[in-house]
């Protein structure tokens, strides 16, 4: 859960640790499943065992007692006909059970019998049931780490020979933890890998479960589309199934979908629809599900009802003893406080809590949830912390884009893809070899009976072919070698260079530049606003217009790229600082004069830009230096109210290391007049009706 006005909150792995450990009772329940079973009127002992069975792994566990019993009186009453593989079944029930209650001792008292199974046959199989139990315990007790490896040794010790739905259960958990700790290409690898394995599997209920896993990885890969039909497949297969783990895990699905599309109503009633199915399945996940209504409360401004029931949530993950559902409860909490004008005890609970899930690897979520923490002091008018909160959620960003492609899904699948290409175009060169063969075989037995100047001739004729083939495939190959190359260093919404290329082309090896000119941030005014209101097409729609307006008003040698987001940059080499001065004041005119038009509706939309000139080497500034001081001035820009350029005209004579370079530094050599700046304030600034950022 992620308590703030962010679109995107992250995959987290501890909200269904309880949910997934009630999918390790499907590993062994895929033969007893499939239609046409025995009705219980004509059953054998066994099969009436089976479908008691089948009845306990599908209830909740709020009523424990009842459960257990249950457990007890089933365990004893096995027949003696295929017991072992059924008490193995039922083990998985009573560890579901023992997590939700936190009983350690007979937790621990279930993994030494699971891995002293006395059946042979049944040996290794009861051995990476105890493997996954434990993955699991790791997760919840926050320990991701850990877990994804303990998965990964787990995965690599399995006997190739082991049972789809068993392997499903080691990859599945596997790829959560992955997308958890910000690894989405080995993440989602394994879950396709985990969904190519359950292919042949056609239960309505684990065909769900599955389509509920793929929308969450599309979901952090922000393909909302894939999403979205992905959800509506799993409701389809769930609508006629009586299971309140499958419809809980659904709706909470559903509710970061819907956040994400934009569309908040439809976001809370699938968190009170989450809420309902919780009561009926389990303490720690009623304690999830009412951390995520508090961050409902939030997100409408109801900080009060928000903070009492992440308060309770606090108090019941306390007595669960869940690290897990108190990470969530704390953020949402502190927020709260924060907005409540309790600004220093909230903003100390959320960066406490910050730095300990930091220390447990958790990067993709610490960034978005410091940058939470940067709006919410914003909005309580602690400017110096909501800068230092912004720029730590950057660097938390930055590091898990430079460790994982943001595109981690796209390529996923299309390497997917390709493997299925490779196939269908190795079959046709089969065909092509045999049909080659089958020419040559006739023109052998022709040459028996031409001259040899005509035999020459043909041989000659060929390897021409052949030649011209070779010089026509190399040629194909590079051209598209070349266009992939191209396409990796563009953005694809808006034409533009990327930052991949913009690293590429500027800096040296050594970080400076090669040549002097003007560096410009440029960042849209009210972007968030424009998705939160009008909606993400909207948006789409301004960022392709704004970039399609810069580029008339730059030279073809400027490089003018996509930095990230709503943020604009522009390299002008081999330009003075009073040209740069008068280009910025143009393109904030090119931008807000002319309205943007979206369908019936039309939007003015302005600019906030920042800038400097850099000298020709030798230069006394790094390239992040450069960066870091015109992202200053861009945030001048946007304190002094937007709509307006700033650009330094001056700099003292040593400047720091860009790591810190900071808004104090710049506010103190402003007051001691070492740092100058000029300022120019656009006539129009982005204006959306409800819009309060």
């Amino acid at each position: 859960m992620k308590p703030s006005t962010s679109l995107h909150p992250p995959s987290t792995l501890q909200r269904r640790a309880a949910a997934a450990l009630l999918g390790l009772a499907v590993v062994l329940l895929a033969q007893l499943c499939m239609p046409g079973a025995a009705r219980a009127d004509d059953a054998t002992p066994a099969q009436e065992a089976e479908l008691q069975l089948n009845a306990l792994e599908r209830r909740g566990l709020m009523d424990a007692a009842t459960l257990k019993a249950d457990i007890q009186r089933l365990d004893q009453a096995l027949p003696l006909a295929d017991a072992g593989r059924l008490r193995l079944r039922l083990r998985l029930v009573l560890a579901r059970l023992l997590h939700d209650l936190h009983d350690v001792p007979a937790q621990t008292a279930l993994l030494q019998e699971l891995d002293q199974w006395p059946e042979p046959e049944l040996r290794m199989q009861a051995q990476l049931t105890a493997h996954l139990v434990r993955a699991m315990e790791l997760s919840e007790q926050g320990d991701l780490v850990a877990s994804r490896n303990y998965l990964r040794t787990a995965l690599v010790r399995a006997p190739e020979a082991m049972s789809p739905m068993l392997r499903w259960q080691v990859l599945n958990a596997l790829a959560e933890a992955e997308i958890a700790l910000g690894e989405l290409t080995e993440g989602v690898r394994h879950l396709l890998e985990g969904v190519q394995t359950l292919r042949s599997e056609s239960f309505p209920w684990l065909q769900a479960h599955v389509q509920i896993e793929m929308a969450q990885a599309y979901l952090a890969g922000q393909q909302l589309d894939r999403a979205e039909q992905a959800l509506l497949q799993a409701q389809q297969l769930s609508e006629a199934l009586n299971d309140p783990w499958l419809q809980l895990s659904l709706h909470n699905a559903n509710s970061r979908l819907y956040r994400a599309m934009g569309k908040p109503e439809l976001a809370r009633a699938a968190v009170d629809k989450a809420l309902h199915y919780a009561q009926s399945t389990s303490r720690k996940e009623l304690a999830r599900a009412l951390c995520a209504k508090a961050d409902d409360h939030y997100q409408m401004g109801k900080l009060a009802a928000a903070l009492e029931l992440a308060e309770r949530a606090r108090l019941m993950a306390q007595s669960l003893a869940s690290p897990s559902i108190a990470t969530l409860s704390i953020h949402t909490a502190g927020l709260a406080k924060i907005g409540l004008s309790r600004v220093a005890e909230g903003r100390q609970e959320v960066i406490k809590q910050l730095l300990l899930d930091e220390e447990r690897g958790l990067n993709n979520e610490t960034g978005t949830r410091w940058r939470d923490l940067g709006l919410a002091l914003e909005r309580a008018g602690d400017l110096s912390g909501a800068v230092q909160a912004l720029h730590r959620s950057r660097d938390r960003l930055d590091y898990v884009q430079k460790a994982q492609t943001k595109n981690a899904l796209l390529e996923a699948q299309a390497r997917y893809d390709d493997e299925q290409r490779a196939q269908q175009i190795e079959q046709l060169n089969r065909k092509n070899l045999l049909h080659e063969e089958q020419i040559r075989n006739r023109n052998l037995q022709q040459r028996l009976w031409l001259e040899l100047g005509a035999g020459v001739l043909v041989i000659g004729t060929l390897l021409v072919l052949a030649y011209r083939r070779s010089r026509h495939l190399q040629h194909t190959l590079h051209h598209t070698n070349e266009l992939l190359r191209i396409n990796g260093e563009r953005d694809s919404l808006t034409g533009l260079a990327n930052r991949r290329h913009v690293h590429q082309q500027l800096p040296t090896p050594d970080g400076q530049l090669q040549r002097g000119g003007c560096l410009l941030l440029m960042d849209i005014d009210h972007f968030k606003c424009i998705n939160d209101h009008l909606g993400h097409g909207a948006g789409d729609t301004v960022l392709s217009e704004l970039a399609r307006r810069l580029q008339t008003q730059v030279r073809a040698k400027d490089l003018l790229a996509r930095w990230g987001g709503e943020e604009f940059l522009l390299w002008l080499p081999e330009t003075q600082a009073a040209d740069a001065h008068a280009l910025a004041q143009r393109l904030m005119h090119c931008v807000s004069d002319t309205a943007v038009e979206l369908g019936s509706k039309s939007l003015h939309v302005s600019l906030s830009l920042g800038y400097l000139y850099a000298p020709a080497q030798p230069s006394t500034l790094s390239w992040e230096q450069l960066l870091a001081l015109a992202d200053l001035a861009l945030y001048r820009a946007k304190h002094r109210g937007r709509a307006r350029a700033c650009g330094i005209t001056r700099l003292p004579s040593t400047v720091p290391e860009a790591a810190l370079l900071s808004n104090e530094w710049f506010e103190q050599h402003m007051a001691q007049q070492q740092l100058e700046l000029t300022e120019h304030v656009g006539n129009v600034l982005t204006r959306i009706e409800g819009c309060h950022d």
